[in-house]
């Protein structure tokens, strides 16, 4: 069978859904109340939907001449494809044709025959598909009307919202499925484009959408400033017609406790962070952090310092667990407190802090409202009265402690690195070497600490 063979199948099986359309036998139109969210403003309106047997409809197409060629035709073509997968699709191809024509009438029937066509060549070849990806994000304030980042094919565009961004629409008499409120405190968009991956399961080939790329920079954005970033909506929209389009809406309970704002400066800055630490991160294939890996543990220690509705103690406790899973060894039993103290202090020591100071921080403070913590005693009054200005140095420092240890990730064992930390307490050579190691994280470190707001 010709490629031509198949387009005139399609053809025929667009026209026939018109037709039956056209007779309004089981199939109609039905104006649906939905109520939308704006702004300052609730609105009721209706829209078109197919309503009626469609599914009657789907099988009388199915037995019709254009659907029995179109599926000869596309297994001929296509040898790899499976029959009843075939039919399947052919099936969500008429159905979108039938949504389509009830909504606008006169539709460009050859667009969604291109479309269709492609699918068979991605599902034959296992080729990943195209995605357009957005997501509503909070915790990121733009000053700047956008950022431009390019990561391999995949174009991302982190931009301030547009009016029609925060407008929220679901049917009368259904739950929606967020909080409008949650929707309209939004700070920024992000949008993720270009083609996903491809999984196999039990045979069969299942087309993802690159949530790997979104929710590693989701990390990163809590990580190139002290910011509690989260997701709150995301939107798929994939170029085909046998992937559905859908929403999800992470069901995380987070607190906005820090917020920052991207500048000018940041426009340049942020893209040259991402794409240095995107490929570092201890993540598994769909993006989310990988707890065999102490990076790992460290960076979601942060992040629930940053990011759970806890008071204050909690998550000083959170952000030393982060710092320990970084800088003790697994078989040290002995004066943890004190090894953790001054090898964040060695740390923070390239920066530009005063090591003596970051060593009581951690030491006599910040261990052992970790210590109360962990083992479910109050910490003493002195440092409660201390806890708020302890937690923003001790996320600094961890903060700063993980970006150096992607630096080294791929060069340096774990032990290795603390080695070279300890050596650097004693030798004014062995710390020069270390700042010297680091001299590329600090670009990093330095500079983005500013503009981060404290909100709680």
């Amino acid at each position: 069978m010709k490629d031509s063979d198949i387009l005139k199948a399609l053809r025929g099986i667009a026209e026939e859904a018109i037709k039956i359309f056209n007779k309004r036998t089981t199939i109609y139109v039905v104006e649906r109340p939905y109520i939308k969210y704006t702004l300052g403003r609730i609105l009721y309106f209706a829209k078109k939907e197919l309503a009626g047997n469609i599914d009657d409809v789907l099988r009388v197409i199915e037995r019709t001449y254009a659907f029995t060629r179109a599926v000869k035709a596309i297994i001929e073509r296509y040898e790899s494809l499976d029959e009843t997968k075939v039919r399947v699709w052919l099936r969500q191809f008429t159905e979108k044709i039938l949504m389509a024509y009830a909504e606008q009438k006169a539709i460009d029937v050859d667009e969604y025959i291109t479309m269709f066509i492609n699918d068979l060549n991605m599902m034959s070849q296992k080729a990943p598909p195209e995605w357009s990806v957005k997501a509503w994000v909070r915790g990121v304030i733009m000053e700047v009307d956008k950022v431009n980042i390019a990561l391999d094919g995949i174009d991302v565009i982190l931009r301030s919202p547009e009016p029609d961004d925060l407008e929220f629409e679901y049917p009368v008499g259904v739950i929606p499925p967020i909080d409008p409120l949650e929707l309209f405190s939004t700070t920024s968009i992000l949008e993720v484009k270009g083609r996903g991956r491809i999984e196999e399961v039990n045979r069969d080939i299942v087309p993802l959408p690159p949530d790997d790329v979104l929710n590693k920079i989701e990390i990163l954005l809590r990580l190139y400033k002290i910011g509690s970033v989260y997701i709150v909506r995301k939107r798929y929209e994939p170029k085909s017609i046998i992937i559905l389009r859908r929403e999800a809406y992470p069901r995380c309970i987070y607190q906005l406790h820090y917020r920052y704002v991207i500048s000018g400066e940041d426009a340049r800055m942020l893209p040259d962070f991402i794409k240095h630490f995107i490929h570092s991160l201890p993540t598994d294939e769909s993006g989310k952090l990988l707890m065999s890996d102490y990076l790992g543990i460290a960076i979601s220690r942060y992040q629930d310092a940053l990011l759970k509705p806890e008071p204050i103690e909690n998550r000083i406790g959170y952000a030393v667990m982060g710092l320990e899973a970084l800088l003790l060894k697994g078989g040290e039993l002995m004066e943890l407190s004190h090894k953790l103290g001054q090898r964040v202090a060695i740390l923070m020591r390239i920066c530009g802090k005063s090591p003596k100071n970051v060593y009581e921080d951690v030491k006599k403070k910040a261990y052992i409202i970790r210590s109360r913590f962990v083992h479910g005693a109050p910490p003493p009054e002195k440092l409660t009265k201390e806890a708020p200005e302890l937690l923003n140095k001790v996320l600094s420092y961890l903060r700063t402690s993980i970006i150096m240890f992607l630096q080294i990730k791929n060069e340096v064992e774990k032990e290795d690195f603390i080695e070279k930390i300890d050596d650097a307490l004693l030798s004014s050579e062995d710390f020069e070497y270390l700042r010297t190691m680091m001299e590329t994280a600090s670009k990093y470190i330095a500079k983005p600490q500013s503009g981060s707001e404290t909100l709680a």
